[in-house]
């Protein structure tokens, strides 16, 4: 938890209209061809605490363009959807931390961009068989002039935007005695790696989780036993900058081997 140790008296306005619309052309009865643009936006604020002239932060705006398809095939056996996008936004809000004090604060940084694109893939041979995977990439900077801490980040990746995301999912489910129903799942996923924050300095590295679960259900009840990191998989999801250690930085670990079960009531 954060605790301050002292407070901020002020205030300020902020306000925005954020437009979403969409345009979709039913190329074939299974084949959608779809685009997109939206705005986004997040308020300005203020630190409790933060150095001198950043206990204000303004707001952020963003503009999302986004176009794809989307597909089925062998009366819904096989679907295919692909996406392209391209984001941009003005005067980003950062988490930032004095490395000093270890304190953190919001900071605009000002302007970036990412572009990339998804696809995923669905089989299903039979009806109580299904595999399913996606895979994403993704190119991130921050524009020209703009800084964070009083350093240029002009040509930097942007803090947790992985070049490469992927996942890979099987369900098989069996029919006992018409009743129940038992469906083991397993699914396996990962990244390339991330930098923890705007100066690239620190950084994750790649790293693959897998988890599995059984469930038994009836028409009415179900339960799941299930598993999260199955093999027990090291890794650090985020880090921030700090000089109490060594490396500069303080990292978090990952989950663990998590295992339990669900019971669930559907009325």
């Amino acid at each position: 938890a954060r605790t301050a140790s002292s407070s901020t008296a002020a205030d300020n306005d902020f306000n925005r209209l954020s437009p979403y619309n969409t345009v979709t052309w039913h190329l074939a009865e299974d084949i959608n061809l779809y685009a997109g643009f939206s705005s986004g936006y997040k308020a300005g604020g203020f630190n409790s605490q933060a150095p001198a002239g950043a206990t204000e932060y303004g707001d952020e705006t963003s503009w999302t363009v986004e176009t794809g398809v989307k597909s089925a095939f062998m009366k819904n056996r096989l679907a295919v959807n692909l996406a392209l996008f391209y984001n941009e936004w003005d005067e980003i809000q950062l988490d930032v931390t004095d490395t000093n004090t270890t304190t953190f604060y919001i900071a605009n940084a000002g302007d970036a961009a990412s572009w990339g694109g998804e696809a995923s893939l669905r089989v299903n041979p039979w009806s109580t068989l299904e595999f399913t995977t996606t895979a994403g990439l993704l190119d991130s900077e921050f524009k020209d002039g703009s800084t964070s801490y009083g350093r240029d980040l002009s040509g930097n990746i942007l803090p947790f935007a992985p070049a490469f995301t992927w996942s890979s999912t099987c369900r098989y489910t069996m029919r006992i005695k018409k009743q129940f129903s038992l469906t083991p799942r397993i699914k396996v996923y990962g990244n390339s790696g991330y930098y923890y924050d705007a100066f690239n300095e620190g950084e994750s590295g790649d790293y693959t989780l897998c988890d599995a679960s059984l469930a038994l259900a009836t028409k009415n009840w179900q339960i799941e036993i299930w598993a999260k990191n199955v093999f027990d998989t090291e890794y650090q999801p985020v880090a921030f900058a700090s000089s109490l250690a060594s490396s500069g930085y303080l990292a978090e670990s990952g989950a663990p081997l998590t295992f339990g079960m669900t019971l669930k009531r559907s009325f």
